[in-house]
């Protein structure tokens, strides 16, 4: 009878610990890699001139609507992801794709969710636009932080003055 007030005690102890160990099934965002936005809802961008993103480890974001590069900080918890009021856009006049840079830059601001398969990444904004990107072909160089080199000669003093 002992052996069996052990076993079952043994049985609630696994059963129990069972119950706190979770299966996270929460996509991460990928940082540093750059997606190409394919389309926005049923609108295909052009692909000559393919809207970009890529979130960074930092925070921070960035892209080209196919024509004006947007920057900003975004935050993230589980899939839900928050853009921050301070997103900027440079703003040259391009007749071409005026109309998905206006798209683009509407819904920027309106991302909400995202989801990551593969190599597609979904970002759903609060107005149930989806805007779906594919991992580009070509991506960003990640710099690696390097200690700052002090000048060694009197011309690298003069032509650089950072250094």
């Amino acid at each position: 009878m002992k052996i069996f007030r052990i076993l079952v005690c043994l049985v609630a102890v696994i059963a129990s610990g069972a119950m706190f160990v979770s299966c996270d099934n929460t996509p991460k965002l990928p940082v540093d890699v750059q997606y190409d936005i394919v389309a926005v809802g049923d609108y295909k961008t052009m692909e000559s001139s393919r809207p970009e993103i890529t979130f960074t480890a930092d925070g921070r974001f960035h892209g080209t609507t196919g024509c004006n590069r947007y920057f900003g900080e975004y935050t993230v918890e589980g899939n839900t992801i928050t853009i921050a009021d301070n997103m900027g856009m440079t703003r040259m006049f391009c007749p071409e794709s005026d109309s998905q840079e206006q798209l683009i830059a509407d819904q920027l601001p309106r991302i909400a969710e995202f989801d990551v398969k593969g190599d597609d990444l979904t970002l759903t904004t609060t107005n149930g636009q989806v805007l779906h990107c594919v991992k580009s072909a070509v991506q960003p160089v990640v710099e690696e932080e390097t200690e700052e080199k002090e000048p060694e000669t009197a011309v690298e003093k003069a032509y650089n003055p950072e250094l």
